[in-house]
């Protein structure tokens, strides 16, 4: 009994399944979007960031002291950079493409539909 209600508790508080209007039995198809949800949300809730996007602007701005547009920008190539090496490493050959944000996300939005598919 103790494990059942275990186990009842998470499903509901983890994944939002109630045994009443929204049961686990109806909606087994979509357990791996559940997850794949849950699992971005628990990523997502624990990177953390150095710089968000507009702090590193405000760093750029003509009015800011030279070692802060210099960090701005070396931070920014750097991430550039990260970002290059593990699209690469997942798109595999890029046929001369530059790999950036644009073609992870692309990328990333074709892996998560192929996921839902199975």
């Amino acid at each position: 009994m103790e494990y059942e209600n275990a186990l009842e508790f998470l499903l509901y508080s983890y994944f939002g399944f109630d045994g009443g209007t929204k049961k686990i039995e109806d909606n087994k198809n979509e357990i791996p979007t559940y997850c794949a949800k849950r699992a971005y949300l628990d990523l997502a809730r624990t990177v953390e960031f150095k710089y968000s996007t507009s702090k590193l602007d405000k760093k750029e701005k003509k009015n800011s002291p030279q070692n802060e547009k210099d960090e701005a920008k070396a931070f920014k190539e750097k991430k550039e950079k990260l970002i290059s090496g593990i699209c690469k490493s997942m798109l595999g050959d890029t046929d001369g493409k530059k790999c950036n944000n644009n073609d992870f996300e692309e990328w990333h939005k074709k892996s998560v539909k192929k996921l839902k598919k199975k």
